[in-house]
Parts: structure tokens; C-alpha cells; sequence
């Protein structure tokens, strides 16, 4: 029998807020379970693992590098603003309306 999981809450090019310290980013990729490595505790892998939730890869504004959150931990963000990270640009081609748009090949 299958276990029912609902759709995401965000998306590839949302901006989203980081629950435990108020940072911001925007969404680059998401999966319907973890599949990151040990770094992440273990209490938030489990978490995420009992209500069902996705998990999101997130390049962080003002950073250099970006994160691995699980779906709880996270809040949706109505940015007016774009954020600064060096590889932006390799995933999206522009900014509008508060919403990162995709490179189309």
C-alpha cells in the first residue's frame, strides 16, 4: 500500500524563509524525501520523515554557498527584491513578481 504524500508546499524559483535563523534563498531543486548525507541532524530527518514532507536545496542570499531544508523547517517569503548569490545566474535567467524564472533550453 502507498503511502499518500502531499504535493509540495514551494517550488523550483520560490524565495523562502529558514524558520531557525531568519535567512533566505530561493528554491533550486526539491525532493519527495531526503536524500542529502549525514549532515543534517537527525531529529529533523525524522521530522520531516514522519509528517512527509519534501526536501529543498536552496541557494541562501548573501551567501556562497547553499542549504539542504526540510520542508517544515521552512516559510514562504513574498520577496520584492532579488537575492545575491554567485550562481544564480546558472539557474535562472530572471526576477519578476517575486518569483525566480528557469533558463529555457
Amino acid at each position: 500500500m502507498a503511502i499518500y504524500q502531499p504535493p509540495p508546499r514551494f517550488r523550483v524559483g520560490q524565495v523562502v524563509r529558514y524558520r531557525k535563523t531568519g535567512s533566505h534563498g530561493v528554491v533550486i531543486r526539491v525532493d519527495s524525501s531526503y536524500r542529502g548525507d549525514e549532515t543534517v541532524p537527525r531529529l529533523e530527518q525524522a521530522v520531516s520523515d514522519i509528517v512527509g514532507g519534501h526536501w529543498y536545496q536552496i541557494l541562501l542570499d548573501g551567501a556562497y554557498y547553499g542549504s539542504y531544508v526540510s520542508e517544515y523547517a521552512l516559510d514562504r517569503l513574498d520577496a520584492t527584491t532579488p537575492i545575491q548569490h554567485p550562481m544564480l545566474s546558472q539557474y535562472f535567467s530572471g526576477f519578476e513578481n517575486g518569483l525566480y524564472s528557469r533558463w529555457v533550453n
